[in-house]
């Protein structure tokens, strides 16, 4: 509006002789005609007139001539007004106010309503569309996905209409958006493509779904969410609930009575049990007690043991029969009672619950379980104790050969975490939250607990494991907790602080095992001072492949630490890369072509099962019994799997493809391209880094085949650099070879394993390394077993006392079964911090 209009006092009409300076002229329909006069003649299409409300309020009201038809039999309907009162105070309604915006404006400041006036034009000149939402929903998809999505909206007023929650019927088109949807008058916005395409999936799942599926989702034991399911569903699965509650009732006061009688002699082997095993077995307890000639120390030791623990657990028995709460339990019938509750809750309750032992409750159990549980990031009490039991181990092998001297790798890996309060038991206080400020709104006292710095989302946790290289032992190293996906900066800071951790108690780490994840490596170049890709050296020179491996150790003087890419992981990206490699098919990512110009991939593998299947159907024996058809056809959870990738180089497939090229047929260069390929990965993975041989040189055979395996790849390359002068292995556009960072990956897990076990050699001629205990797959094992003990919700609420119960099965349990007896594997019964409260 221009000042001349203003100072001539168009806008809310003359200025009042007593002027005072408190005095606002109030906004009526001269000032918005003015106004929307002042913005162009592409805003004198809207009618601005006076309206009066019910509640006797004069206000400017501003429409539109545009008006759309919600269905073919209704009438046209004004899709948007402008109301705005004397005090500034402004409502834009869509669709006889189905949807409102309000706000505030000044009489001297009203550029505020243009976006809603720009939103009242015609769709020939305004850039806004109206979005029709879902049409036809209860016809298309009502009876099919039989229940009411959560993001379903729907109108009654002025008429039927369905639509996502967050549509906002009137959108702005996209840069981008082409031509004829800026001239069509309705448009369905993004938000409501996005929810037809997921109620077109619903529709799908539901038309896929047999009767059978139909009447297990109303079953008691089906897992279905009751939202997910009809009104008729509900009640059928309600009532089957019921039924099923009710036979659980019967049978649970059926059991409560019910006793179990032993005989005599049952009743006097359990009454009597120590000294049945001195009685019966005199042999085996003089074995246990005498162990290796030579030893009467360790004699004498186990002899007192035994006979203060045989008193200790006759003393419990005969103390606690009476099954009061107020019984008091020795460590050993603690340790024992966590021995069998270990390996099977069911057997420990059934043992405890009908009396035929006087054990401790499982309530006690867990809360002896809660002494393990520690805090993410550098707790030095669980490493304290760990070394404690390593002393123990050291102590009891002083006089072999081979006693262990502390010597190990370090492995690392993160996992992904359900949300949720993180808690420990142990000091019963709240040390972090996994949900946002939104999601605990609710809950005020929780929240008011907690500092700013502790309100995060625990997303994923990075978990480190020291493995010994001179002993079968693990030390489960700290964890750390991040509220979005880790970075490099944030896992190095980590990793040198478990490193310094680790070698102050002892544990001295000449290795790193992890993953090829983008995070990792970049972490691993930062470290060597490189920069993006390894690179070529120049090709006159003998180790123009040759990578860096290791830096000098931070905290061991004259020491090198070495990077080791996880031979598992390593694998699956081999034979994920054999997989991207697709002749037949055009959504391959690779071409591969050999030394000889013969392009090369999967189809072997696909001609391979396709003869398999013929021989299943001749009732003809198969050659690669392990194969399978998801093997082949390879999906994202496959090409995740260690098992599918191991198969593809072992030795069965390649007796097969060798069998194959026996004989002439047109795609013999083809087979031998990929035979060639998976021999050399059977050489680097089966025979050399996941192989039991154990390395005690450097002419040691997994070592040689790794050599050979990799002279392959290394022919490989060179021989395209020479074909193709101007190929660029770094080149993302590149067909012919691996991806680069796969051949990083390969080259550093090469050459870092190879001069790793060199060193390890070299200084400790005496010892050996099992090839295979240099991989990520402990701590991928550890991850399943936190999972199992969670119940397959690991959640950043339960890790800490997941991770626990599995420091306690490992304390009670022999963690190896050994292939010359079982003796052969220490087992330390270490005593569990006495953490029980008194009452």
């Amino acid at each position: 509006m221009s000042a001349k209009r203003i100072s001539e006092g168009v806008v809310g009409g003359p200025l009042p002789k007593l002027y005072t300076s408190d005095w606002k002229p109030p906004i009526n329909e001269v000032s918005i005609r003015e106004f929307i006069t002042d913005l162009g003649e592409l805003f004198l299409e809207l009618n601005v007139g006076t309206l009066q409300l019910p509640d006797a309020t004069v206000v400017t009201e501003v429409r539109s001539h545009r008006a759309v038809r919600l269905s073919p039999e209704s009438a046209p309907v004004p899709l948007s007004r402008l109301i705005v009162d004397e005090d500034g105070a402004f409502t834009f309604e869509v669709l006889c106010g189905g949807l409102i915006e309000s706000g505030t404006c000044t009489w001297t400041d009203l550029q505020i309503l243009k976006p809603y006036l720009n939103r009242m034009l015609s769709h020939e000149k305004s850039n806004f569309k109206f979005c029709p939402g879902i049409v036809s929903f209860d016809e298309q998809f009502g009876d099919k996905i039989r229940f009411t999505p959560s993001k379903l909206r729907r109108w009654g007023f002025p008429s039927k209409r369905c639509d996502s929650t967050t549509c906002k019927v009137l959108f702005e088109l996209g840069r981008s958006a082409r031509m004829e949807s800026r001239v069509l008058e309705s448009v369905v916005c993004p938000d409501c493509k996005r929810f037809e395409k997921e109620l077109n999936s619903l529709k799908k799942t539901a038309m896929e779904r047999s009767p059978a599926d139909n009447l297990q989702r109303t079953a008691a034991s089906s897992n279905t969410p009751l939202k997910y399911l009809s009104p008729t569903s509900q009640s059928a699965r309600l009532s089957s609930s019921r039924e099923k509650r009710w036979n659980l009732t019967r049978s649970l006061a059926k059991y409560e009575h019910l006793a179990i009688t032993l005989s005599e002699k049952q009743s006097g082997e359990l009454s009597q049990a120590c000294k049945t095993i001195e009685h019966d077995f005199p042999h085996e307890l003089q074995t246990v007690m005498t162990g290796n000639e030579g030893q009467d120390e360790s004699r004498e030791a186990l002899q007192d043991a035994w006979e203060s623990d045989k008193a200790a657990w006759t003393h419990d028995q005969a103390r606690n029969e009476n099954g009061s709460h107020g019984n008091r339990w020795s460590m050993l019938t603690y340790r024992v009672a966590l021995a069998v509750f270990t390996r099977s809750t069911a057997a420990y309750e059934a043992l405890q619950g009908f009396g035929i032992l006087n054990l401790p409750s499982v309530r006690s159990l867990k809360h002896i379980t809660s002494a393990y549980i520690e805090k993410p990031g550098r707790c030095e009490g669980s490493i304290r104790y760990q070394k404690e039991r390593y002393d123990a181990l050291k102590l009891e092998k002083a006089k072999d050969a081979t006693p262990p001297i502390g010597e190990g790798i370090l492995i690392f890996d993160e996992v992904k975490v359900i949300s949720k309060v993180l808690w420990n038991s142990r000091s019963e206080e709240m040390y972090g939250l996994a949900m946002t400020d939104a999601d605990m709104s609710s809950l005020c006292d929780v929240f008011s607990e907690l500092s700013e710095k502790k309100v995060e989302r625990t997303e994923y946790v990075l978990q480190f494991i020291w493995r010994d290289m001179t002993a079968k032992f693990d030390v489960y190293g700290p964890y750390f907790t991040s509220h979005s996906s880790l970075d490099s900066k944030f896992t190095l800071a980590c990793l040198l602080d478990t490193l310094r951790l680790l070698h102050d108690f002892g544990f001295k780490s000449n290795a790193v095992v992890c993953d090829g994840a983008a995070t990792n490596m970049s972490l691993i170049k930062s470290m060597m001072g490189v920069r993006g890709s390894f690179g070529h050296k120049a090709p006159e020179t003998a180790d123009r492949h040759t990578v860096p491996s290791s830096i000098c150790h931070p905290f061991w003087p004259k020491q090198r630490l070495y990077f080791i890419i996880c031979p598992s992981h390593q694998l699956k990206n081999m034979i994920n890369a054999l997989n991207s490699s697709r002749s037949r098919n055009t959504r391959g990512t690779k071409d591969f072509q050999s030394s000889s110009g013969t392009s090369f991939g999967w189809k072997c593998i696909d001609d391979l099962y396709e003869r398999e299947v013929s021989r299943m159907k001749q009732c003809v024996p198969r050659e690669v019994p392990k194969l399978r058809k998801n093997f082949v056809l390879r999906d994202a959870w496959t090409k995740l799997n260690v098992l599918p990738a191991k198969v593809m180089q072992q030795d069965e497939v390649l007796t097969e493809l060798a069998q194959y090229l026996s004989t002439p047929h047109p795609d013999n260069p083809l087979v031998e391209a990929s035979h060639q390929y998976l021999s050399a990965c059977n050489l680097m993975f089966e025979k050399g880094t996941l192989s039991h041989i154990p390395v005690k040189g450097p002419d040691s055979e997994p070592l040689l085949c790794i050599v050979e395996g990799f002279m392959f790849f290394e022919d490989w390359i060179n021989s395209l650099i020479a074909r193709h002068p101007h190929f660029v292995p770094t080149s993302p556009q590149q067909k012919e070879f691996l991806a680069w960072q796969t051949w990083d990956l390969l080259r550093l897990m090469r050459f870092g394993f190879v001069e790793f076990c060199k060193d390890f050699s070299r200084r400790n001629p005496s010892y050996y390394i099992v090839p295979v205990r240099v991989t990520g797959s402990a701590i991928e094992t550890v991850f399943s077993q936190l999972k199992h003990t969670a119940g397959g919700r690991l959640t950043a609420a339960n890790y800490a006392s997941s991770r626990a119960s599995l420091d306690v099965k490992h304390s009670s349990i022999p963690s190896h079964r050994s292939n010359t007896g079982y003796r052969d594997q220490p087992v330390h019964f270490a005593a569990v911090p006495s953490l029980l409260r008194k009452k």
